[in-house]
């Protein structure tokens, strides 16, 4: 299962709609080439909406509103592993610390 799928999913059983950022980032990747080799600095994906990627020189961040952050754990925790899902929330905790 992809990403996008896994979101997709999240959204159905949840409700809460994570926006275009995914796809936008998705295209965005495809469009890359030899001339542009990475997605620009600073570049933000879904702005002001439950999901954005924001993308850095080194790194992209894949930052989740608190109902998203909500709905993804609760179905990590309906469909998947508990541990899996204590690990997320205890990483997230400590990073907001």
């Amino acid at each position: 299962m992809t990403l996008q799928e896994a979101f997709s999913e999240i959204e159905t059983t949840s409700g809460i709609s994570f926006g275009t950022a995914m796809s936008e980032y998705i295209t965005a990747a495809k469009q890359l080439n030899s001339r542009q080799e990475k997605i620009p600095s600073r570049t933000v994906f879904g702005k002001g909406k439950h999901l954005e990627i924001h993308c850095f020189k080194d790194k992209h961040e894949y930052r989740l509103s608190i109902p998203a952050f909500d709905a993804v754990v609760a179905f990590l925790t309906i469909n998947g592993e508990a541990d899996v899902a204590e690990d997320i929330l205890n990483a997230n905790l400590l990073e907001a610390a």
